[in-house]
């Protein structure tokens, strides 16, 4: 064999072995496309996991799966809309219904104001008769001290005067049982007025002796016995201040501070200090200068 043979034969050689490396890098490297995609899942291996067609058909069933639990969840979302707006409604009947009963609550407060009123102006004429009452009576004693040689002839007069005591003892008795269904109301008008917003502040109730110096107010009602001024507790008004009150230059009269409430203060006419008759826009002042 000659030297041209023997680089063939060498050649031919190192050809086969590069021929055999890429036949086993090609069988290493080959994918196995069918088992790939169809690979069932009880084959499956971590080197071959579940085909393809396997994962695609369980997708498809976790879609169908979640579709369905969509659909679920949007008939109850629309079933707690319709509850939602169930409940809305009721609420805005029950909101009318309260404001009906606000306002009727109002109406009925004012109305125990007023009576309320009426039942301070009567118990001050109650009091104003018993006083006449004590002096009656002191003056009966004085009498009866005097006329005790008489009193044999003057037996049937005290007699007459003694029953006419024992009457207005009997008014006495129920004036006062008045006066407790009066307190009573009148704990049940501060509660309907705290309710309201109206102050429970002990303060503004407490007599005092000096109003505030300066007072921008006006009368907004008046009575022949009130008047109903537009400052309260909130200017420094208690129960006892006295005010005056005039009209341009003209002096109209004195009033008391009998109820305060944060805006507004009910007075009762001094009647000694009255000249001109209360009118409505009258201006109230602490004191003339």
């Amino acid at each position: 064999m000659n030297l041209v043979g023997k680089i063939f034969t060498v050649l031919i050689f190192v050809m086969s072995l590069v021929l055999m490396s890429l036949v086993m890098t090609l069988y290493a490297t080959h994918t196995n496309w069918r088992l790939l995609v169809e690979n069932p899942e009880a084959n499956a291996t971590p080197e071959h996991p579940v085909g393809y067609k396997f994962r695609l058909e369980e997708a498809e069933k976790q879609k169908a799966e979640l579709n369905e639990l969509l659909l679920k969840v949007q008939q109850n979302l629309d079933r707690e809309t319709i509850i939602k707006e169930q409940v809305r409604a009721k609420l805005e009947t029950e909101n009318v219904e309260l404001r009906q009963n606000l306002e009727a609550r109002e109406k009925e407060l004012a109305s125990l104001t007023q009576s309320q009123r009426e039942a301070v102006a009567q118990l001050n004429a109650v009091t104003e008769h018993l006083d006449g009452l004590k002096t009656e009576n002191e003056k009966l004693r004085t009498d009866v001290k005097k006329i005790q040689e008489d009193r044999d002839k003057q037996f049937d007069q005290m007699v007459k005067r003694t029953e006419e005591l024992h009457a207005k003892v009997n008014e006495l008795d129920q004036l006062n049982r008045r006066n407790k269904d009066l307190i009573s109301e009148s704990a049940n008008a501060m509660k309907l007025l705290r309710m309201l917003g109206y102050t429970n502040n002990p303060a503004y109730y407490l007599e005092t002796a000096n109003p505030p110096a300066t007072l921008n107010a006006v009368v907004v009602s008046a009575t022949p016995d009130l008047v109903v001024i537009s400052c309260g507790a909130d200017d420094g008004l208690r129960i006892g201040h006295t005010l005056e009150v005039t009209r341009g230059n003209t002096y109209v009269g004195r009033i008391e501070v009998r109820e305060v409430t944060p805006d507004r203060s009910i007075c009762k006419i001094i009647k000694e200090k009255q000249q001109n008759t209360f009118q409505v826009k009258d201006r109230v002042v602490p004191k003339l200068k």
